[in-house]
């Protein structure tokens, strides 16, 4: 039960983010998925929970 509704977030260059979340889309994995502009030039957080 301590891993329901946790938030994790992964650092990924720009090029590693698309292929995450293009694979994400093929797989048709049920949970959100948030991608946003990191403080990192370069770089977006990809966000999901369990």
């Amino acid at each position: 039960m301590e891993w329901e509704n946790k938030l994790y977030q992964l650092l990924l260059p720009k090029d590693e983010a698309a292929e995450v979340a293009r694979d994400w889309a093929e797989r048709n994995i049920e949970s959100d998925l948030r991608l946003r502009k990191a403080k990192t030039w370069g770089h977006i957080v990809i966000e999901t929970r369990t």
